[in-house]
């Protein structure tokens, strides 16, 4: 058992074959998590080609799979 660290949002839909789909309004879901506090982001890859301003005090990560989250939360 692992903890996911309290400052990271992992956002996305998770396909079948643990793909990691994008989802809508994602600037909008970043700047709400910004709002309360959240530094970290994981994000679908097709989405993180979407952000046009990205603030230096956060860090936002692109993923494919979940398995590529899951490296880079436990990393």
């Amino acid at each position: 058992n692992r903890i996911v660290p309290t400052d990271m949002v992992i956002l996305g839909e998770v396909g079948l074959t643990g793909n990691v789909r994008s989802i809508p309004r994602i600037e909008q879901r970043i700047n709400e998590a910004k709002k309360l506090g959240f530094k970290k982001f994981i994000i679908p890859e097709g989405n993180y080609k979407q952000i046009k301003d990205n603030d230096s005090s956060i860090k936002i990560r692109g993923v494919k799979s979940i398995q590529e989250a899951m490296q880079l939360v436990f990393s």
